[in-house]
C-alpha cells in the first residue's frame, strides 16, 4: 500500500531500493516499457507515472506523474504501440462507466476517455499494430461490486487508438461478466477469455464465437501471448509451453521447481518469474522458432 518499488542493474548485477512509485497510497497494477522507460497505472485516482532508469529515483521528480483520469481506479489493462501508452482503469467506486488514458511519449499530450462502452469497464487492451486501434473485451461489473450493473452482457471491441471511441462491438456470451483479450491469432482474429470459456474475436466478419478446434491449450492453463500473432506461453500448473495457433502444436519450454515460481511474465523474448523474496530473469526464453 506504500508504493514501494525496487529495481535491478542487470549489467551490474546490484538492486536497488527505488522509493515511491506515485503520490497517493494504493499499488501499481500494471506496467509497460517504452523508450527506455517505464510506465506505470496507479491504483488509486487513476494515475500514469513515467520512471526513466537513467536519471537519479526520487518521486516526484522521478518517477513523476505524466497522466490521470480521476474516473480510475484500478488497472484494467495496459498496452503500447512503440511510442503511445494506453491504460484502462475500472471505474470510481459507486460508479460504472470505465476510465481510460492516452499519453504520446513523444510529444507528452494526455487525453482520457470516459464510458467508452456506456456502463462497463474496458479489460485488456491490445494494440493491432496493422491498424494502430486497440482490441478489447469489457466487464459490466464494478469495482469492488460498489455499484449494481445495468447490463448482463460483455462485449469485444475495437477502440480507435487516437479517441477510443468504439469502432465495433460484438455482444459477449451469456453467463460471462468479464471478458479479456488474450491476444492476436492473426491479422483479423484475436483470442480473448471469459472465465473457463476462451473465444475467437474476429474483426473483420464482426463475430465473436467459442474457441474450438484448439486442441493445444487446457482448459485451466495461463495463456500469455508471446508477441507474434498465433504464439502464446501456456502455463498448465508447473510446466510453461510455446503453443502455436497456427499449427496447434506446444513446445515444451520448462518445468517449474515446486514452489518455485508464484507468478510469471512475458516481456518480449524473455521470462521474468516471481519467486516470493527474489526474481528470475530468463533472457531469449522465447528466441526459437
Amino acid at each position: 500500500i506504500a508504493m514501494n518499488f525496487w529495481g535491478f542493474d542487470t549489467a551490474q548485477g546490484k538492486g536497488f531500493y527505488g522509493g515511491r512509485v506515485a503520490g497517493s497510497l494504493g499499488q501499481c497494477d500494471d506496467a509497460v516499457a517504452v523508450g527506455g522507460r517505464i510506465y506505470f497505472s496507479i491504483y488509486g485516482g487513476g494515475q500514469l507515472t513515467e520512471y526513466d532508469p537513467e536519471r537519479q529515483t526520487g518521486f516526484p521528480r522521478n518517477p513523476r506523474m505524466v497522466a490521470q483520469n480521476p474516473q480510475g481506479q484500478h488497472g484494467a489493462g495496459i498496452a503500447t504501440d512503440g511510442r503511445v501508452v494506453w491504460v484502462a482503469f475500472k471505474p470510481k467506486y459507486g460508479t460504472l462507466d470505465g476510465a481510460m488514458i492516452r499519453y504520446d511519449t513523444a510529444t507528452g499530450e494526455a487525453s482520457s476517455r470516459n464510458g467508452a462502452v456506456p456502463g462497463q469497464t474496458i479489460l485488456s487492451p491490445m494494440v493491432d499494430m496493422g491498424s494502430g486501434n486497440l482490441v478489447a473485451g469489457t466487464t459490466f461489473l464494478s469495482d469492488c461490486a460498489t455499484a449494481t450493473p445495468v447490463h448482463d452482457r460483455t462485449a469485444a471491441v475495437v477502440l480507435d487508438g487516437r479517441t477510443m471511441d468504439v469502432l465495433l462491438r460484438v455482444d459477449g456470451p451469456t453467463g460471462v461478466d468479464a471478458l479479456r483479450t488474450l491476444g492476436p491469432l492473426d491479422a483479423e482474429r484475436w483470442l480473448m477469455q471469459g472465465g473457463r470459456q476462451r473465444f475467437v474475436f474476429d474483426t473483420r466478419r464482426a463475430t465473436l464465437t467459442p474457441c474450438e478446434g484448439f486442441h493445444g491449450i487446457p482448459a485451466d492453463a495461463a495463456v500469455v501471448y508471446a508477441g507474434r500473432p498465433g504464439r502464446f506461453v501456456i502455463g498448465d500448473g508447473a510446466t510453461l509451453r510455446l503453443w502455436d495457433a497456427s499449427t496447434d502444436t506446444a513446445e515444451a519450454l520448462a518445468t517449474l521447481t515446486k514452489g518455485l515460481g508464484r507468478r510469471w511474465w512475458v516481456h518480449g523474448l524473455d521470462l521474468t518469474f516471481d519467486c516470493g523474496r527474489y526474481a528470475i530473469l530468463w533472457r531469449d526464453a522465447l528466441a526459437r522458432g
